[in-house]
């Protein structure tokens, strides 16, 4: 059983979000940029560099994978 479905989130600035089911989990996504938007709407904070070098780091450390 998989099923997917896409919402547009009442909250924040109403980003796309999308809930896939199969028989191994829920998995829930959205973009990063809306991530980091809603994140900085929740704290009141501003965390686009934060964020960016968070992002940085990952995509070194994938790197290794190649």
């Amino acid at each position: 059983m998989e099923k997917t479905l896409v919402s547009v989130s009442r909250k924040w600035h109403e980003p796309l979000i999308r809930v896939d089911v199969t028989t191994i989990g829920i998995g829930i996504t959205m973009t990063l940029e809306d991530f980091i938007f809603a994140m900085e709407q929740e704290t009141g904070q501003p965390l686009r560099a934060a964020a960016e070098r968070v992002v940085a780091g990952m995509k070194a450390e994938s790197s290794k994978a190649l």
